[in-house]
């Protein structure tokens, strides 16, 4: 399972997936669409954006290489509305001990590296291994996505909302946090996989001093993993129009997989509609 061959990985989930009776029961490889859609397009040389947020680049043939390949490792294991529906189902309990990874119902696909904290609270013992994404030139890649804080224009105290918000991503806030989680884990006999800040100096104190490395190896490999990539995180950068870029990329996605849409033509689309958003935004 790796992303720099694509034949290859499309070989290793056609082998991986399951079926009964026509019936999706184990997915083998889950590209996660549509929200992975930049990092498709990352993988295969592109932004979908502009580093300045001015120019929509879902023009861009790789951005429908990337796009048409990931589409193609859904339909092979079934028809996208199955292939939903199973991943519905296999994610019932996805943040529980019947987990996809630990039942075995959904055997690889890209995750957020805090998965790895939800895993080790319920499942400490899963064969789990992590590998890192890379290009198809074979250099890691990762998508650093999230939510953040802003304050409202004409808010009654902005000075405390910002005091606020650099005391909660405070290098000693961040340490204290993972502090009390090291000790529930150690308290129940399962292991510390961290917390992640976007803070490097306190995630270097969590990984070193609060939750070193613990004898388990799944973990303790798949975080030296996450933490080598992190260097090589790439993210989509401010836009005037976010949410209307947002909304136009993943409109298309939808179309090609629940309507059969050509990709290059749908992501035309979107582009140009999320290219006048953007001008009429000020770009």
């Amino acid at each position: 399972m790796q992303t720099q061959d694509w034949d290859r990985l499309k070989a290793a989930a056609e082998k991986l997936f399951k079926k009964d009776n026509g019936k999706l029961t184990r997915i083998g490889f889950d590209p996660k669409l549509p929200e992975f859609l930049p990092l498709w397009a990352k993988i295969n040389g592109v932004d979908i954006i502009s580093a300045d947020g001015k120019t929509a680049q879902l023009t861009d043939p790789k951005v429908a290489d990337a796009l048409t390949f990931a589409r193609d490792l859904i339909t092979m294991q079934a028809k996208p509305s199955d292939f939903f529906a199973a991943r519905d189902a296999v994610s019932a309990d996805f943040f529980g001990a019947k987990n996809p990874m630990a039942t075995g119902a959904e055997v690889s696909w890209p995750m957020e590296q805090w998965y790895l904290n939800v895993l080790s609270e319920n499942s400490p013992d899963v064969n789990l291994v992590v590998k890192p994404i890379t290009d198809r030139n074979g250099t890691t890649v990762t998508y650093s996505d999230g939510q953040t804080w802003a304050i409202p224009a004409g808010a009654k105290n902005p000075d405390a909302a910002c005091a606020w918000m650099a005391t909660m991503t405070a290098t000693d806030t961040w340490r204290a946090a993972a502090k009390v989680r090291a000790e529930a884990r150690a308290k129940d006999g399962k292991p510390c996989s961290g917390t992640y800040t976007a803070n490097k100096a306190a995630d270097d104190a969590i990984f070193t001093d609060i939750c070193p490395p613990n004898g388990n190896t799944p973990f303790d490999e798949g975080i030296k993993v996450v933490l080598a990539g992190q260097d090589s995180a790439f993210a989509l950068p401010p836009t005037p129009a976010a949410k209307a870029f947002d909304d136009a990329w993943r409109a298309a996605v939808d179309k090609v997989l629940n309507e059969g849409a050509d990709p290059a033509q749908a992501l035309a689309d979107a582009n140009q509609q999320a290219q006048s958003e953007i001008d009429a935004g000020g770009g």
